[in-house]
């Protein structure tokens, strides 16, 4: 049984966090993903990780506070302590992290869309600019920006 595993902040969950997920789990039996939040951040981490489960109940989601440093060895300790005693056989990301981060939890590593040729966006440009990266959201994420406006009379 192959165990594959995944990090970040899915903030705000983007079509690129989708093609992540999609393919690492079509590679593996089980697959992971922690959520990193902060008490502080505009959008609970609570609302991110449950935007992945709308979209891929198969998955288990798990939050893990951001208290440590933001650095590849500290992130795998974390990692393997939230896994409670299991091991990723590989990790899957779309960042340069991704590779440190996975040989120090004894994982392989595995990039997906790297360069960000399928979906060019961040986390960073959809929260600078919502509005003009709409189309970028994925559907959970659209709903919780929606305004809904009711007109009685």
């Amino acid at each position: 049984m192959t165990l594959g595993i995944t990090v970040g902040k899915f903030y705000p969950f983007h079509l690129g966090h989708d093609l992540l997920i999609r393919t690492a789990k079509a590679q593996v039996d089980q697959f992971v993903v922690l959520v990193g939040y902060t008490p502080t951040q505009p959008i609970p981490g609570s609302v991110r990780a449950q935007w992945i489960r709308q979209l891929h109940p198969d998955v288990e989601v798990i939050l893990v506070l951001e208290d440590i440093p933001e650095a590849p060895e500290p992130w795998a300790k974390r990692s393997l302590e939230v896994l409670q005693g299991r091991s990723p056989d590989v990790a899957f990301t779309s960042e340069r992290y991704g590779e440190p981060w996975a040989a120090a939890m004894g994982a392989a590593h595995r990039y997906v869309d790297l360069h960000r040729t399928q979906f060019p966006i961040s986390g960073t440009q959809l929260r600078a600019d919502l509005a003009t990266h709409w189309m970028m959201l994925t559907p959970p994420a659209k709903a919780y920006f929606a305004k809904r406006v009711c007109i009685v009379g």
